[in-house]
């Protein structure tokens, strides 16, 4: 049961004593074990925590410790009460010690004192006199007592224990580090697991469910006071509540206050624990943690906190409605860190090794169920969408995101759960509303963009799961666009989607046609007043896109403005690129007035027609990393509902162009990033050599005719290069010279290889943009490329060169090379380049590189040694040349 916290005197006993009994529940625990054992030859220790961390308990517990050694002693043990709020009780408190302790010790004063200070300093001073060993205990004291516990510190036979808050200091760190004998504490939980496992096992009758209860509370003491006491008052197990807070934990709030009514520092302390106010004088991001709620409580990575961060930034309208502007002043790391320091303040936190923050279940959950009951959720729900999106971006540019995939996919999952919860609710109730077509189309491009994730990671154990994501995505959208003006019917499958299966008969160019002419119908019942709002999620610009914008802007509208003229008329846009940003409607508008964003009519009639694409494509990319030699009949399967898929995302956009006369990216990404890879794989069994060198020239042909192309290509709205791109133009040279190197093994004459007659002028072609470009994911993999290219021809000077520079480039003040990266994102490829550097400086035998070959052999072995399943059948070959080195 829970005690009231009254002081007892021990009016009989030979020393001064005013010390609160232990509560019948305390447990002793690790950090009370440890604090006792500092008490023994520290002068001052200060334990500091949120709300609700047992720094109270702590405080009584070694107090009434230290009493029951002295109570047959001439000794002094006093606990003052909370003096920041009752600062009466305290003086109170202190001249009632103040008086006992000059009767029962005979001290006398030279003077009556009137200041608390001067007279606890007083009182020190003759307790030392009189050799009286004291302790005090104090609880939330302010800086007043600055120079009291200081002369604690230096009185000898005296002692302090302080429990503050964790925002609180008294002492500065250099003073701290002064004060001979301090000790301080600070306290996230006060409990271990299997203490708190322990401490609820005290409940009378049935304990089934502690272990549970314990992790949904993150074993935060004051909680588990509440959750053992209601339990007993009604006569539940843990389980049953458990059960009971897995729909709405507000029930326990309202009910632990009623159970803490007698003890108001506990009171207190639930009620700051539970603070998720919008208050003018909140520390923590409080918008931020309502967004968070909507993602899974543990493992939360530092970069979604502290996008949330920058993103939820309160703006109020002149009528008080809730919007969200943004604040990017600060990096997002600045930002998540100021935030957990925050959270920590009240929030019982758990940090991981891996960036990654972890907040009990409990505590997220009853922010959500806040926002549930204040029917807000809808404006969390429709942000946290939005910033998600724009964290997983579709730029192959940059580098891989598969580690950040890993720690993020649960919050995404979680997010896409919580709207379909809410999508399914509007649908029973019939609402159909502005927010609920961008959630609906949100969470749709969120599903979309982790489906391509999956697929980017080349994980086969996630290969079938992708496909499903991408699959139940075009379904949805279908529905959608076959329910005339209701979209939130998406999840009801009520319309047959069959259109876009493969079934070895249909032609991809007539199913284009079916499907381009629905979805522009469809557009149409979009309300254009949901336009801006979807280009404002969509619309991301990054630092290589703004330079096509300037490009742009350049060539095809304003052929006499010189670069800096055109920088200069685009600065807006860039400030916003800058600070990783939002782009409001004057940005919208220039972006337009330059040639670089579709108007709103032309973004809603592509719409739907862009994300078949999109979404087709992204299938259509799984089987450049699914296919095998040998395939069961599931996987070639799957592998022709790839290609079908792939050619579907082509025609659609070529049929959308021809009727609208807008040009979407996929037309060109389609053949440059599907069908080229794809003719480049040695997918025909028993190819006979003239076969292939056919195939092979095809490829040329087809990357000669992607340079050509002249037509001015969109993505979401945004105007992509494709011509004018350096990206581009690399990933064109890469293949050009991958064509070249494959021809190298049909083409020989007398064991000489012959090279295409512009394989060198590619390979130096290639060579120059990679470097221009290493810090791309691409950029090293191409250079690479090209050091292969000069080996099979036995150029070995300009290969050794070129494996050097794309093993050792590092960006400016990186301790490790672009390369290096490459053995966590893509261990493959890092295997594959180090191992054509060992057969290169095997075959040159001339010892060209000799002052190098130890540090490749170094790398050949760490290849070996990496456990990653996609490396199996390289292992040999590296076995081999890592002997041969």
């Amino acid at each position: 049961m829970m005690e009231n916290g009254l002081p007892r005197t021990y009016e009989d006993l030979p020393g001064v004593f005013n010390v609160t009994e232990r509560s019948i529940d305390f447990q002793e625990t690790s950090i009370f074990t440890e604090l006792k054992g500092e008490l023994v030859s520290k002068k001052l220790l200060t334990i500091r925590g949120g709300p609700g961390a047992g720094k109270q308990e702590l405080l009584k517990a070694l107090l009434h410790d230290r009493y029951e050694q002295k109570k047959q002693n001439r000794a002094l043990v006093w606990s003052f009460p909370q003096k920041e709020t009752n600062s009466h009780n305290f003086s109170t408190s202190l001249n009632d010690c103040f008086q006992r302790a000059t009767r029962k010790f005979s001290l006398s004063f030279p003077k009556v004192y009137d200041d608390n200070e001067e007279k606890f300093l007083a009182l020190l001073q003759e307790l030392k006199e009189n050799n009286i060993p004291c302790l005090f205990g104090f609880t939330e004291i302010d800086s007043d007592y600055h120079r009291v516990l200081r002369a604690i510190v230096e009185t000898n036979h005296c002692q302090a224990v302080v429990a503050i808050s964790h925002n609180k200091q008294i002492f500065s760190q250099a003073e701290k580090e002064s004060l001979d004998g301090y000790f301080e504490k600070e306290i996230v939980v006060g409990f271990k697991r299997d203490e708190s496992v322990t401490y609820l096992n005290k409940k009378p009758g049935s304990t089934e469910g502690a272990a549970d209860i314990a992790e949904y509370f993150g074993d935060h003491p004051l909680c588990l006071k509440v959750a053992m006491e209601y339990c007993s008052r009604n006569n539940n197990n843990y389980c049953t509540l458990k059960e009971q807070l897995g729909k709405s934990c507000l029930f326990f709030y309202d009910d632990g206050l009623h159970m803490l009514a007698s003890n108001q520092y506990n009171h207190d302390s639930f009620k700051r624990l539970h603070t998720t106010k919008n208050e003018p004088t909140a520390t923590i991001p409080l918008h931020a943690l309502k967004g968070l709620s909507l993602l899974c409580n543990d493992d939360i990575p530092l970069f979604i906190i502290g996008r949330f961060c920058q993103k939820f930034v309160n703006k109020q309208t002149s009528d008080g409605v809730t919007q969200f502007g943004q604040d990017t002043s600060e990096t997002w790391l600045v930002q998540a860190n100021r935030f957990v320091q925050a959270l920590k303040l009240g929030f019982p936190l758990s940090r991981s090794d891996n960036h990654c923050v972890s907040i009990p279940k409990y505590f997220l959950q009853f922010v959500k169920n806040q926002l549930e009951s204040e029917k807000q959720v809808v404006l969390y729900l429709e942000r946290s969408i939005f910033v998600l999106c724009q964290m997983l971006s579709k730029d192959n540019r940059h580098s891989a995101q598969d580690l950040e995939l890993k720690q993020a996919r649960k919050h995404f999952e979680s997010l896409l759960q919580n709207a379909h919860n809410f999508l399914e609710m509007e649908y029973k109730l019939q609402n159909q509303s502005e927010n609920d077509f961008i959630i609906c189309m949100g969470r749709l491009k969120l599903q979309a963009l982790l489906g391509q994730a999956l697929v980017q990671s080349r994980d086969e154990s996630t290969r079938k799961e992708a496909l499903e994501i991408l699959r139940r995505t075009i379904d949805e959208t279908w529905e959608i666009c076959q329910s005339g003006q209701s979209f939130l019917s998406c999840f009801k499958s009520q319309h047959d989607s069959s259109i876009f299966d493969y079934d070895g008969e249909k032609s991809p160019k007539k199913i284009a046609k079916k499907v381009v002419e629905k979805c522009i119908s469809a557009s149409q019942k979009i309300d254009p007043k949901y336009i801006s709002k979807l280009m404002e999620i969509n619309l991301v610009v990054n630092k290589e896109k703004f330079e096509d914008c300037v490009n742009n802007y350049r060539y095809a509208v304003a052929p006499n403005k010189t670069k800096d003229q055109a920088e200069s008329k685009l600065a807006p846009i860039w400030k916003i690129v800058e600070k990783e940003g939002t782009f409001g409607p004057k940005e919208i508008t220039l972006l337009r007035e330059t040639g670089n964003l579709l108007s709103d009519e032309e973004y809603r009639k592509c719409f739907f027609a862009e994300f078949f694409c999109s979404v087709l494509h992204i299938i259509g990319r799984q089987d450049l990393y699914i296919w095998k030699a040998r395939m069961d009949m599931e996987l070639k399967n799957e592998i022709e509902q790839c290609q079908y898929s792939s050619e579907l995302s082509h025609y659609i956009a070529v049929e959308f162009r021809r009727q609208t006369n807008i040009c979407l990216l996929y037309e060109y990404i389609t053949i440059a990033n599907c069908k080229v890879p794809r003719m480049l794989q040695n997918r025909v069994e028993n190819e006979s050599n003239s076969e292939r060198q056919k195939r092979l020239d095809e490829v040329i042909s087809t990357c000669e005719k992607l340079k050509e192309n002249r037509l001015k290509h969109f993505e979401d709205g945004l105007y992509m290069a494709t011509f004018l791109s350096s990206y581009s133009k690399l990933n064109i040279a890469k293949y050009l010279v991958k064509a070249a190197n494959k021809k190298l093994k049909t083409s020989s004459h007398e064991n000489q290889p012959i090279p295409h007659p512009k394989a060198q002028e590619w390979c130096i072609n290639l060579l120059e943009l990679a470097k221009e470009q290493i810090g791309f994911d691409m950029g090293p993999t191409c250079v690479l490329m090209a050091a292969k290219y000069y080996a099979s021809v036995r150029m070995y000077p300009q290969a050794f060169e070129a494996f050097k520079f794309a093993f050792e480039t590092k960006k400016h003040g990186d301790d490790e090379s672009y390369f290096a990266k490459y053995l966590k994102q893509r261990p493959k490829t890092y295997a594959w380049g180090i191992m054509n550097c060992a057969r290169a400086i095997t075959e040159e035998g001339n010892g060209l590189n000799e002052p190098w070959k130890a540090n490749v052999k170094e790398m050949c072995q760490t290849a070996y040694g990496n456990d990653h399943p996609s490396l199996a059948h390289l292992k040999v070959k590296l076995n081999t040349y890592i002997g041969n080195l």
